[in-house]
């Protein structure tokens, strides 16, 4: 089944669960939309893809219990005059609280680090500024970030220099690079993390032959952008540092 297909089943069946509908309305909507597939196949996807959905909202419980208070807007002007806006929705008392709809990889990390960014940034009154993740794979748990504020006024610089010209960031290969140089401080001299980052990095970009895993330079619009070699140069990976490595080092994986 595509992925697009299983993420809004298991989406739509967590929003469902989260304002207390059963997750068989989910069924009716997938089949009344045209999503599943027909048969008894799409019967069996559709109750696969909410068997995870009930299982990441199970995990969610003891984070849920405090009631969410009204969203808030918040603001970030940069300094090329471009203003990041946006609301925080589901503030509780023990911080926001993120369910995904798969496994805590790069492509839900970054969108709940930015809402952290911002809770971090806004600071409300009464909300702890930690972000909780519930997902397929398990817990875990974003600290506070000092400066947040300072850290999306950078993203929007490289927003607005992204406009103007290809740059080396790349969900899968950027980010295998940071999680390994978080997960991989150097202990003494004879460490090497960032050829080891730089390593890990180069098998998100060409992929591997076991398990039939594509490699991110199979994308054609990448292919397109840098052709077949690894553009690991010294901007990717001060890009990936700037970009990826902060959230890696504030993400802690807790009981759940």
């Amino acid at each position: 089944m595509p992925f697009d297909q299983t993420w809004h089943i298991r989406r739509q069946t967590l929003e469902l669960l989260q304002h207390g509908q059963p997750p068989q309305h989910g069924a009716i909507l997938a089949r009344a939309s045209g999503m599943l597939p027909h048969g008894n196949w799409g019967e069996r996807e559709q109750a696969q893809q909410a068997a995870v959905a009930q299982l990441v909202h199970r995990r969610a419980q003891p984070w849920l219990q405090a009631e969410p208070q009204p969203a808030q807007a918040w603001r970030v002007r940069g300094s090329n005059g471009l203003e990041l806006t946006g609301w925080l929705a589901e503030l509780r008392s023990n911080g926001l609280v993120r369910l995904l709809s798969g496994k805590a990889g790069a492509y839900f990390l970054l969108p709940a680090w930015l809402d952290h960014l911002a809770l971090c940034h806004l600071q409300p009154p009464g909300v702890a500024l930690q972000t909780t993740i519930v997902a397929e794979d398990g817990c875990f748990v974003l600290q506070p970030v000092a400066a947040a504020g300072a850290q999306l006024q950078g993203l929007l610089a490289l927003y607005w220099q992204g406009l103007q010209q290809c740059l080396p960031l790349f969900r899968k290969s950027s980010s295998a690079y940071a999680e390994k140089l978080a997960a991989d401080p150097r202990n003494d001299a004879a460490d090497n993390p960032e050829e080891k980052a730089l390593q890990a990095a180069a098998q998100a970009w060409y992929g591997s032959d076991f398990g039939d895993r594509a490699g991110e330079r199979d994308d054609f619009w990448l292919t397109l952008a840098w052709g077949s070699a690894a553009p690991f140069d010294a901007q990717f990976e001060a890009l990936a540092q700037q970009v990826w490595l902060p959230l890696y080092r504030h993400l802690q994986a807790v009981p759940g």
